[in-house]
């Protein structure tokens, strides 16, 4: 998966924004920041993606046959998630 553009960071950066917690979407300030948090961390996982792929079990590479990249993204998604509501 590639780097998103800027217009589709932009998007995602605009479908964010109503969904933070009412003072840092509300701060003209922090939407800058925000955005550039977005950015940074869309080049991390690009930067991050063979290091993760590397740390599955081969049989579960994409390479190998395994877990294709949106089922990857939904299973990192959701231990993202659950480890943030569980506060690890």
């Amino acid at each position: 998966m590639a780097v998103m553009t800027s217009e589709q960071r932009v998007a995602a950066w605009a479908e964010l924004m109503p969904q933070l917690p009412g003072a840092l979407s509300a701060n003209v300030s922090q939407k800058s920041l925000v955005r550039q948090a977005l950015d940074a961390m869309d080049q991390w996982i690009s930067d991050n993606q063979a290091s993760l792929v590397s740390a599955l079990p081969a049989a579960a590479r994409p390479a190998n046959g395994g877990f294709t990249a949106a089922q990857l993204a939904f299973m990192f998604q959701l231990i993202l998630v659950k480890r943030y509501q569980l506060g690890t």
